[in-house]
């Protein structure tokens, strides 16, 4: 049904609509999106794995940094590290820097597609914040932030699993949701090796329906099932998604959290 009226899209039209979708007013209320939603588990996972991993002296990326909310933490617990904040959605930039900061770290925030984004600096974290399905390539996305790396760099990632909004999306409703299997393939695929990769599940109720929908669009999920148009659901779809979301106690949600390195460098030393 959803194939009707998803049509393939080139990189750059994606990236262009993905960077439309979050200059609107996601941007602006980005900060306070779970107003829509009751959780109940761990939502943020790659919030816990990052500052496990973070220390004083760092250079980090956070590609996708949105608002800045994780680059705000991290600056909150270490020192004289440099963070770097990276968001195609200049109006998440101009939010970004609105953070008021500790003043112990050299942070800066800048409006770009990652893809088209080069530095003479290595980072020893760069972090994909449920950002990376967003990406036109993962793969390619992953690489690039691959070589990005210093010697004992990380990339951190979370992404939606296969369960994620299960309830409400058949599988070719909502591209973007990974199996272990198919995420390990993709690692792999970027030349990176997993130190570790763990699941997350917890479970989201709502209100009501049109909170949800809401949700969905304050995350850009609604808008991607589009491929990042500014077009409605066709009455048709909404009508099935809205019976299965009433026929549903709770909505799963679901995270694959990722620790990689760059496969390369490991093996060099053995």
């Amino acid at each position: 049904m959803i194939d009707d009226f998803i049509e393939s899209l080139s990189d750059s039209t994606l990236s262009s609509n993905v960077e439309s979708t979050f200059n609107s007013s996601i941007a602006d209320s980005w900060d306070n999106k779970s107003r829509f939603v009751i959780y109940h588990g761990v939502k943020n996972p790659i919030t816990r794995e990052v500052m496990d991993n973070v220390n004083d002296g760092m250079k980090i990326a956070d590609v996708g940094c949105g608002t800045g909310k994780l680059i705000s933490k991290i600056d909150k617990k270490v020192n004289a590290c440099e963070l770097t904040g990276i968001d195609i959605s200049d109006r998440m930039i101009e939010q970004a820097e609105k953070k008021v900061l500790t003043g112990n770290n050299k942070a800066i925030f800048m409006n770009k597609d990652f893809m088209k984004y080069d530095s003479d600096s290595k980072f020893d974290i760069i972090i994909f914040s449920y950002v990376l399905h967003h990406m036109a390539d993962p793969i390619e996305s992953l690489r690039k932030a691959k070589n990005l790396l210093s010697s004992d760099g990380r990339i951190l990632f979370s992404v939606p699993g296969n369960n994620y909004l299960k309830e409400t999306f058949m599988d070719d409703e909502l591209n973007g949701r990974y199996s272990i299997e198919q995420m390990d393939e993709i690692v792999s695929e970027a030349g990176l090796y997993a130190m570790s990769a763990s699941r997350n599940n917890f479970l989201m109720t709502f209100n009501t329906y049109e909170m949800y929908l809401n949700y969905l669009k304050s995350i850009g999920t609604y808008q991607k099932i589009l491929n990042y148009s500014d077009e409605d659901w066709s009455l048709e779809f909404n009508d099935v998604v809205m019976k299965l979301f009433n026929d549903s106690e709770f909505i799963t949600g679901e995270y694959l959290t990722y620790n990689c390195v760059d496969k390369n460098k490991i093996l060099n030393r053995w």
